[in-house]
């Protein structure tokens, strides 16, 4: 898959896990509608504020966004937790708001 339609669609994924649409979303960033649908379809990319703007809003990290974070649930060590309730219950508030989604 080409890198700027996989950016485009973690924030298209992000943004519908916030009941969101594209044009509520770019009121809030501050940009034209126009210019967050380009960031979704891979047409464009977001310039350094907008892309911090996005990973504070969202609750994750600029390298996630930018595609850089394949698996945010590659550090949790599900073998060492097994099935002990409470072990998984502290992971799971442990993790960042992206990887909860």
């Amino acid at each position: 898959m080409d890198i700027k339609i996989k950016r485009g669609q973690i924030l298209k994924d992000l943004r519908k896990s916030k009941g969101l649409n594209q044009s509520e979303l770019a009121s809030m960033l501050e940009i034209s509608n126009q210019a967050y649908q380009k960031y979704e379809y891979g047409t464009a990319e977001p310039n350094y504020d907008t892309l911090c703007k996005l990973a504070d809003f969202y609750g994750v990290t600029t390298d996630y966004l930018l595609g850089r974070d394949p698996n945010p649930l590659s550090n949790i060590r599900l073998d060492i937790i097994g099935t002990d309730d409470e072990a998984f219950s502290a992971a799971y508030k442990n993790l960042p708001d992206y990887a909860k989604i």
